[in-house]
């Protein structure tokens, strides 16, 4: 692989029906990479998540929701912005549930955002390893 990164970005309204398109997206990018079908799913319901959340923010003005995948050696980094508001950390079930599947997920207040990152390599490989968000 180069050493150039391969980044894939789509926006969608800032609508509940949109979330369909969001996970068709990510798992689409998340094939085409090389990830295991069992983080396929993690990535497919994360994005789910992480979009939804970005929806509810909104407070009903359906702003854009915006998802980015940066392709990267060993991981491929998910970027979901957009929404009025800050993501909430606090009690959120959206955010709970992507924090189980990947642990280093990243909440930025402003501008707000959900970053994870997904590993390339199978499942049982990357057993008790990190997997940390690149910059």
């Amino acid at each position: 692989m180069s050493t150039t990164e391969d980044r894939f970005v789509i926006e969608v309204p800032g609508e509940p029906e949109a979330v369909g398109t969001a996970r068709l997206f990510a798992t689409s990018v998340a094939r085409v990479t090389g990830i295991d079908d069992e983080t396929v799913e993690d990535v497919r319901l994360a994005v789910s998540e992480a979009v939804t959340e970005r929806i509810r923010s909104t407070e009903g003005a359906f702003a854009p929701v915006c998802i980015t995948a940066i392709v990267r050696e060993k991981t491929v980094e998910f970027e979901i912005t957009g929404g009025t508001a800050s993501p909430s950390d606090g009690g959120r079930l959206g955010l709970a549930v992507i924090r189980s599947l990947f642990p280093d997920v990243a909440v930025d207040e402003s501008p707000p955002a959900v970053r994870f990152a997904a590993p390339r390599e199978p499942h049982e490989a990357r057993a008790d390893q990190d997997v940390n968000l690149g910059a």
